[in-house]
C-alpha cells in the first residue's frame, strides 16, 4: 500500500469518480495529508460543517478572477463530558476574513444555479444568507431546533433535522413543513443530486429514502466506530460518499455500496467537496484548500497516474467546463 501525500486528489478518485477504483492499492489518510501549506483559515474550536456554495457566489459568470471571492460556510462546535456537540457559531469566510454570521446556528445549504441563496440552520429555525449586508435574515415561520439542512437540487425543496431526530419537508418560503415518518430516529442527513435523501439514524446504520420509500445501505460495516454522510462533488450524479469505521464508500439509491479503496488513519472533522476541482477539509481547527487540478498538473502527476490511469484524463477534462456547467 502507498500513502500520497494529496488528500483531496485520493479523495476525489475514490469518491467523486462515476466508475469504482479497481486497483490494489489503498489510499491511507494520514496527519501527513494536512501540510500547513495549505492552511487557509485557523478558528478557535474544531470546524464541524464545512460548505462550499455552487451558485452566484461562487461561480458568477461575471466574475473574473475563479478563487479571489470563495465564499465558505462553517460551522464550529466541540464535543462535551456526555459526547454531545455544544455549538459555538456559523461564519462566513472570504478572502480570509471570518465573519459570524449566527451564534446559535447550527448548519447550512444552499441550491445551485443562478442564485445566491444559502439557508443557515439555527436552534430557532431557518436563516437566510444576505450578501449585501453580510448578515443572516430570518426564513419562514419554523422555529424548531434544526441540527441539519439540506436543500434539493432540481426543486428547491428543503429538508431539515431537528435536535429530536425528525426530519421534515419544507415548502412554501419556509411556511409549510411536513414530517417524513418513514424516517424514523435520524442524526446525519444529506441529498443527492437526484434528490434521494440519505440518512444516519441514531443506532448508526445507514439509509436512502427515495420516492420508493426507505431502504436500508448493504454492504458496509456494521457497529462502526464513526460514520459521516458527506455532501457529493457535482460530478457524481446520484448518490454519496460515506466515511464508515476507516473507509469510504460511495452509496447509492438502490441500497447499494461501492468501496473507494480510501481507508482512515485520522478523519477530517468536516468535508466540503462540491465544486470538486477545489475542495475544502477542516482539521484540529484548521480549513485547508486542495487545489486538485494543480495537484494533478503539478509535480505529482506521474504519482497519480500510476494509481488514477484513465480517470486522469477524466479529471484534466473537468477544467475545460465553463463556470456555468458547475452550476
Amino acid at each position: 500500500m502507498r500513502i500520497l501525500t494529496t488528500f483531496a486528489a485520493l479523495l476525489l478518485v475514490g469518491l467523486a469518480c462515476s466508475n469504482p477504483v479497481t486497483k490494489s492499492d489503498v489510499m491511507i489518510i494520514t496527519d501527513d495529508f494536512f501540510p500547513d501549506s495549505l492552511v487557509q483559515y485557523t478558528a478557535q474550536n474544531n470546524i464541524i460543517r464545512l460548505f462550499t456554495p455552487l451558485n452566484e457566489l461562487n461561480f458568477s459568470e461575471d466574475d473574473d478572477d475563479d478563487e479571489a471571492n470563495v465564499y465558505i460556510f462553517f460551522v464550529e462546535g466541540d464535543k462535551n463530558n456526555e459526547g454531545d456537540t455544544v455549538y459555538k457559531g456559523l461564519s462566513i469566510l472570504k478572502n480570509g476574513k471570518a465573519t459570524k454570521l449566527l451564534e446559535n446556528g447550527k448548519d447550512m445549504a444552499a441550491p445551485n444555479g443562478d442564485n445566491k441563496d444559502v439557508y443557515l440552520a439555527a436552534s430557532d429555525g431557518i436563516y437566510l444568507y444576505n450578501d449585501k449586508t453580510n448578515g443572516a435574515e430570518k426564513y419562514g415561520t419554523v422555529n424548531e431546533d434544526i441540527v441539519g439542512i439540506e436543500v434539493e437540487n432540481s426543486t428547491g425543496v428543503i429538508y431539515i433535522l431537528t435536535n429530536n431526530n425528525k426530519v421534515y419537508k419544507v415548502t412554501e418560503e419556509g411556511t409549510v413543513k411536513e414530517q417524513l415518518s418513514e424516517i424514523q430516529n435520524a442524526k446525519q442527513i444529506t441529498v443527492d443530486y437526484a434528490g434521494n435523501l440519505f440518512y444516519v439514524d441514531t443506532e448508526d446504520q445507514v439509509y436512502v429514502y427515495t420516492e420508493d420509500g426507505v431502504k436500508k445501505i448493504e454492504g458496509i460495516p456494521s457497529h462502526p466506530s464513526y460514520v459521516q454522510l458527506v455532501r457529493p462533488p457535482f460530478v457524481l450524479d446520484e448518490g454519496v460518499p460515506l466515511i464508515i469505521g476507516k473507509k469510504a464508500f460511495t452509496i447509492l439509491p438502490n441500497g447499494t455500496a461501492d468501496y473507494s479503496e480510501v481507508n482512515f488513519n485520522v478523519y477530517p472533522t468536516a468535508y466540503s467537496m462540491e465544486a470538486t476541482l477545489i475542495q475544502y477539509y477542516a482539521y484540529n481547527k484548521k480549513i485547508y484548500e486542495f487545489n486538485i487540478l494543480a495537484l494533478i498538473l503539478g509535480e505529482l502527476l506521474e504519482d497519480l497516474k500510476s494509481f488514477l490511469g484513465e480517470k486522469v484524463d477524466d479529471i484534466q477534462s473537468l477544467a475545460t467546463r465553463s463556470r456555468k456547467e458547475f452550476r
